[in-house]
């Protein structure tokens, strides 16, 4: 396997290609204390040869309360990157959720987002407050959120004024200062 890939990633750059390969974990037969307990199917040539290598594991499911009873509706995932290439920041755990429905649910990581960077902040239990430069807070709940960001111009609009604001704050860096 360590051979058949050294050849074939020079052709893959030389081609401009991105090889995406999905493995599994399986559990680890070596049973010493400080080693990972995991182990990939592919050996150790696909972690060496990665440029970006990304851990999902999955969390408690979601349920939500449908005439009674309760429901699955999704599931907690923790993201983390194990390895970026070329990069020197320590990644940390991330938590979304996972919605059987319609995948990563992006608008409700846009508020999480906006409240870690101080832009929503929260009021009294379920109320939010908006603040945005230059207009009056907007105050809504959390089932509100995606018309809030509707009539703010759609997400990807409102996700692109938010990494703007962050980047102006300082409360996040660009890329070329990390």
């Amino acid at each position: 396997m360590k051979l058949c890939m050294r050849k074939l990633h020079k052709k893959w750059a030389k081609a401009n290609m991105i090889v995406i390969f999905i493995n599994h974990t399986i559990s680890n037969i070596a049973n010493t204390p400080f080693a990972k307990k995991t182990t990939t199917g592919g050996g150790n040539s696909i972690k060496f040869l990665a440029s970006l290598r990304v851990e999902f594991s999955s969390g408690t499911n979601l349920n939500k309360q449908f005439k009674g009873e309760k429901q699955r509706v999704g599931q907690k995932s923790f993201i983390k990157i194990e390895k970026l290439r070329g990069s020197p920041l320590v990644f940390n755990t991330i938590e979304c959720p996972l919605l059987d429905e319609c995948g990563f649910d992006s608008v409700g990581s846009l508020l999480n987002a906006t409240i870690k960077s101080g832009m929503t902040v929260e009021k009294s239990g379920k109320l939010y407050s908006l603040d945005i430069e230059g207009q009056d807070p907007i105050e809504f709940k959390r089932a509100e959120w995606a018309g809030v960001v509707e009539s703010l111009g759609g997400f990807e609009s409102f996700y692109d004024f938010w990494i703007q604001s962050c980047l102006d704050s300082g409360t996040m860096l660009p890329w070329s200062e990390v």
